[in-house]
């Protein structure tokens, strides 16, 4: 069976202010960003169709109800061939929390035609969260018979073990006793980074020896950045930019920190996972749903400073004891959750 995916690869630029908590989209930079929009819109629709055309395929599958899932429902019109779409979070919570002025309602209004028109065309809605999928069945019940769960799935084999060869690779020059705690993922206000910055700012002030790696990219890095020196303790933080092998990133640190605000399914605390990493994590749900009954896992408040300090404290007493791998691979290892879902394709396959 043929199948042709389609996949929105890319995120939005936006612009933020220096709070920490709140970003707006501002009105001069309306024009790019929506520009920008409609341009993933027509040249991910006119890319698709001109592989359409030259193909044999049995069903669409794209990920997520924004302009991808727009695009498959497009395609599956034209074509008429059956829709699945993939959702990985709540969109709308995520835009949310990025402000809300009078574009920021113009999105979400967008965004909330858009999946009216993803859903009600799809044959197939499959949810990386259960809590997502619980939220969704909620707010669009009579579409629940077409929901399912299942996780995306993550390639999880060939874990680096070597921490001296990566950190020697990123050249990041670090003392044997300090504890390195690891962020991987975009730079976002959903992302609540700076929560972590104060905490770490706490610990240093209490004699706490540690070095803060950050995997990834985004809009607020600069004001990150511009946090870490007010707080000083940029000299104990390495902005590593965009990292295209995270499990190397893995390999070198000793406690993982998620703070998000809002998650829809976090691969990097997955990996992290798999990589046997002490995990110090939001307690929302989400995370709760994938960490539950695992040992070696910190929950705490995303909003208090404190209690990811308490967490960060915790787990650095574990990092030179040997621990099993968290057992991952099972439920998300790529190569079963392809299985699941050529099954499922093959359902819908004529």
């Amino acid at each position: 069976m043929d199948i042709v995916i389609v996949y929105k690869y890319r995120a939005l630029s936006l612009i933020y202010t220096k709070d920490i908590q709140i970003a707006e989209l501002l009105w001069r930079s309306a024009i790019s960003y929506f520009l920008d929009y409609l341009a993933f819109l027509l040249g991910g629709f006119l890319l698709s169709l001109s592989l359409l055309f030259k193909s044999k395929f049995e069903l669409i599958y794209s990920h997520d109800t924004g302009n991808a899932g727009l695009i498959g429902a497009l395609l599956s019109v034209l074509f008429r061939k059956p829709l699945i779409v993939h959702i990985h979070g709540d969109k709308f919570k995520e835009i949310s929390l990025r402000g809300i002025n009078l574009l920021r309602r113009l999105h979400l209004a967008y965004e909330a035609i858009i999946e009216y028109i993803v859903l009600r065309k799809a044959s197939l809605i499959l949810f990386a969260s259960k809590h997502i999928l619980s939220e969704y069945s909620r707010r669009y019940a009579k579409y629940a018979r077409k929901f399912k769960h299942l996780p995306v799935g993550i390639k999880l084999s060939n874990l680096v073990k070597s921490k001296e060869k990566e950190r020697k690779k990123y050249k990041i020059k670090l003392p044997s006793d300090r504890v390195i705690i690891g962020y991987i993922g975009r730079l976002e206000a959903e992302k609540n980074l700076g929560v972590l910055l104060k905490a770490l700012s706490l610990l240093k002030d209490d004699g706490f020896k540690f070095h803060l790696v950050i995997a990834g990219t985004g809009t607020l890095k600069p004001t990150l950045e511009e946090m870490a020196s007010s707080l000083s303790i940029h000299d104990n933080v390495s902005f590593l930019g965009y990292v295209r092998d995270v499990k190397r990133i893995l390999s070198m640190i000793d406690v993982f920190v998620l703070p998000s605000l809002s998650e829809g399914f976090p691969l990097a605390l997955i990996e992290a996972l798999a990589s046997g990493k002490a995990i110090a994590a939001s307690s929302i749900p989400q995370i709760r749903d994938i960490v539950r009954g695992m040992n070696r896992i910190c929950l705490f408040n995303p909003r208090s400073v404190s209690e990811v300090k308490e967490c960060i404290i915790k787990l650095s007493k574990l990092k030179d004891k040997a621990y099993p791998r968290h057992n991952v691979f099972e439920k998300y290892d790529i190569s079963v959750i392809a299985l699941k879902l050529l099954k499922l394709f093959n359902l819908f396959s004529s």
